[in-house]
């Protein structure tokens, strides 16, 4: 039997996680349009915007899965397989903005900050250096 002291946390990691869902799936009904948004609020693609929600999504749903699964649960091979399955698509959404950012098509702009002590400086940075780096990622 479970007792409050290990009920609790797993129910509030779950509300954690799913605040992480949330999140994800506003961002992903922005992107499909379901809450409208102006086009040109949209400085990239609509499935690179989509591909972070899903970062969020997945990844929330992984939390959630493990912690409502247990100790027990989590040895079975269908949530091995569950957990596999959530990781692979987040880790691809995840790279997919990279990816995007670094050999997308058009123009990208890209910014430069550096912060010493507190103190912050932020420049335009030029667009082969930031594709250098977000394709190199």
């Amino acid at each position: 039997m479970k007792t409050q002291s290990t009920i609790l946390p797993a129910l509030s990691g779950v509300l954690f996680a799913g605040v992480f869902v949330l999140a994800g799936a506003y961002i992903m009904s922005i992107s499909f349009d379901v809450i409208h948004v102006p086009p040109e609020n949209f400085h990239a693609p609509r499935f690179v915007t989509a591909a972070a929600g899903i970062v969020f999504v997945m990844f929330g749903l992984m939390l959630m899965t493990r912690l409502m699964a247990g100790d027990y649960g989590s040895q079975s091979p269908l949530f091995q397989w569950v957990q596999y399955f959530l990781m692979v698509v987040g880790l691809l959404s995840f790279s997919a903005v990279f990816l995007w950012a670094g050999f997308g098509s058009g123009a990208h702009a890209f910014v430069q900050t550096t912060t010493v002590g507190g103190i912050s400086n932020s420049e335009p940075a030029s667009e082969s250096s930031g594709r250098l780096i977000f394709g190199g990622f």
